[in-house]
């Protein structure tokens, strides 16, 4: 049976394409670079570059350490609530949606040659 990789490389493409696009535009909303794909910059990012707040209950939730440290959560349920007054938390979403649909068409070369 034949493989024809062309249109995983379709859309590898595609999805780096929109990732670079996703990445530029939730730079220029937070007014300035950061990486995206850390938690702890996006949080820096919502929290203290645009000033937003997570609910009592999502800050408690993330309670960490001996002094019960808040974690300023990054997860898909608070950037969802977010996402309104902060237009960056939807691009950040999106930006994490387009990554994971990018490791799913990475192919296993060793898996496609048992094909």
């Amino acid at each position: 049976m034949a493989f024809d990789p062309e249109p995983l490389t379709t859309a590898r493409s595609a999805l780096t394409a929109l990732l670079a696009s996703l990445k530029a535009e939730a730079n220029e909303l937070a007014g300035g670079e950061f990486m995206i794909t850390s938690n702890k910059e996006v949080a820096e990012v919502l929290y203290e570059r645009l000033g937003l707040v997570a609910s009592a209950q999502r800050q408690a939730y993330k309670a960490r350490g001996p002094a019960k440290r808040m974690h300023k959560t990054t997860n898909e349920a608070t950037l969802l609530q977010m996402q309104g007054p902060a237009p960056a938390a939807a691009v950040i979403l999106a930006h994490r949606k387009a990554n994971k649909e990018l490791d799913d068409v990475r192919p296993t070369y060793g898996s496609l040659v048992d094909l």
